[in-house]
């Protein structure tokens, strides 16, 4: 379950649901918005296409009174078939208690989504987001379903830090949880999860099967003849760092280096980025290409000495795990899962976040170094393929689903009113 689908700035969403689908696993997606513009940024010949059928729009109804009022019967005729169907909704076999019902103004909106789950029938209801799962946790149970959902950067860093029990209906629900690295494990734990939890990391993957692994440039760059070229690929958001990105450029360029900087992406920061870039004197040495089709990415991956990624807060990152696996370096800052990500001096360097002269530094280190952007520019296809191939995430993510079937059954079969379909 998804807020939009497809997105192509959530290409991981989507390659994991091509991936899962292609391998024969019965998947829908469920999403309250799917847009024709979104869409034709995918090339024709794309495979998530094919998913087109699959993808169940149900759009969120407005939780007036007045709606509620006429949403009764529809509450009462889902109530039966929940009991026909569904968990006992009282006490698991481990004595906890069973879900709390939602909101009635949050069930009346959620009516199309739980609409849609009771006639796709499924074994598991999957949030992709935390903050979209927080106030939905009893949907997957009343459809006879498990429940598991995956946190991501943004859902454990900024998302509900004013309030300490704002993810308490999935540390109390959730038959799994799905974290993209170990740093997000312990931030869940901060933030309410206990430790005994059922819990799973699975990173972020790439399909390296037509990654074509560029050739790095030889010799000292950062020269007129020979400008150090640099990219940088993700939204213009505050988390990013593009203040830092640009601060290390406009060194770069005080100590004399020559360097051509591509920023890849669009966001609410558009207008502040393109004002920094002007009052840094950056505005012949740095260029904004916007939002572009992924398949475009590539192309600048292959005209790039080194990925820079100067992010104050982020998960994991799948642009710079897919600039490793093209064979770039990567100079980034060790925030959220970056440092799992990147491999200190053998794929990258990694540096304090919010540091711009430390970026400066590790940027001017590789353009002076040509033996070891050799030595990353092999050693990073090489780290991507041993831990981060799409067939060992796909492994995980169905072994992750059987796990919380069976968490499910367990917590509930002790009611005597398990679903028929988990027996």
């Amino acid at each position: 379950m998804v807020p939009r689908f497809p997105v192509l700035s959530e290409t991981f969403i989507v390659n994991k649901a091509v991936g899962l689908s292609d391998r024969g696993v019965d998947l829908h997606v469920v999403c309250q918005r799917s847009e024709a513009t979104e869409w034709e940024r995918f090339e024709p010949d794309h495979p998530v296409h094919n998913l087109r059928r699959r993808v169940h729009v149900a759009p969120a109804l407005s939780p007036s009174w007045r709606s509620l009022y006429r949403a009764v019967p529809y509450l009462r005729g889902l109530r039966l078939a929940a009991k026909s169907r569904c968990p006992k909704a009282s006490r698991s076999a481990a004595g906890e208690a069973a879900p709390t019902l939602q909101s009635k103004k949050q069930r009346v909106a959620d009516l199309p989504l739980e609409l849609a789950l009771m006639g796709l029938a499924p074994d598991v209801v999957h949030f992709e987001f935390g903050s979209l799962a927080r106030s939905r946790m009893t949907l997957p149970h009343r459809a006879g379903a498990a429940a598991t959902v995956s946190f991501r950067g943004f859902d454990m860093s900024y998302v509900g830090l004013e309030d300490p029990e704002y993810y308490r209906a999935i540390w109390d629900h959730a038959d799994g949880i799905h974290v993209l690295s170990d740093h997000l494990w312990e931030r869940s734990i901060e933030r309410g999860a206990t430790p005994d939890l059922p819990h799973t990391k699975i990173p972020p993957a790439v399909d390296t099967t037509h990654i074509p692994v560029r050739t790095a440039r030889p010799g000292v760059i950062g020269t007129p003849d020979m400008p150090l070229r640099l990219v940088s690929v993700g939204r213009l958001h505050w988390t990013k760092g593009y203040e830092y990105a640009l601060e290390a450029v406009a060194k770069l360029r005080s100590r004399g280096l020559h360097v051509q900087y591509k920023i890849i992406g669009d966001g609410d920061l558009h207008e502040a980025s393109h004002f920094w870039r002007h009052q840094l004197g950056l505005d012949d040495h740095a260029e904004f290409l916007g939002a572009i089709a992924h398949h475009e990415v590539a192309n600048h991956y292959e005209w790039a000495d080194l990925l820079l990624h100067a992010a104050t807060t982020e998960g994991f990152c799948n642009a710079v795990l897919e600039a490793q696996a093209h064979g770039v370096p990567v100079v980034t800052s060790d925030a959220g899962g970056l440092a799992e990500n990147v491999e200190d001096g053998v794929t990258g360097l990694v540096v304090p976040r919010r540091d711009s002269t430390a970026l400066a530094n590790a940027l001017q280190r590789l353009a002076n170094d040509e033996a070891q952007r050799l030595t990353m520019s092999t050693a990073g296809p090489l780290r991507v393929e041993t831990h981060f191939s799409l067939k060992d995430q796909l492994d995980a993510w169905e072994n992750f689903f059987a796990e919380a079937k069976t968490t499910y059954i367990h917590r509930y079969s002790s009611s005597g009113r398990l679903s028929t379909q988990w027996q």
